[in-house]
């Protein structure tokens, strides 16, 4: 998958999927844990990959004390960031 970086946050990063026909532009905020930071390399308006690991382990949607990640490589300078899936557990509703 490929996203363009639209905002860097202290506590998130902010992107955005390329425009298609017919399908919305799809904006994606991920959270980062404790004091993970995002590298300098990553800038408002760059272009990044994202690989999804495990492969399939999101499918059914987000689920609690996953060890999900995705990992996130800036096109131009090769640099990556690890978004783990449990950094967004606060998102979920109580059972």
């Amino acid at each position: 998958m490929e996203y363009t970086i639209e905002r860097v946050g202290q506590m998130a990063l902010e992107i955005v999927s390329d425009e298609r026909e017919h399908v919305e532009r799809k904006h994606v905020e991920l959270s980062l844990l404790g004091a993970q930071s995002v590298p300098a390399e990553f800038k408002e308006g760059d272009r990044i990959g994202i690989v999804h690991s495990p492969d399939g382990l999101y499918k059914g949607g987000i689920v609690a004390n996953t060890r999900g990640y995705y990992t996130l490589t800036h096109f131009r300078s090769g640099a990556t960031l690890t978004v783990w899936h449990r950094a967004d557990e606060w998102r979920l509703e109580a059972d």
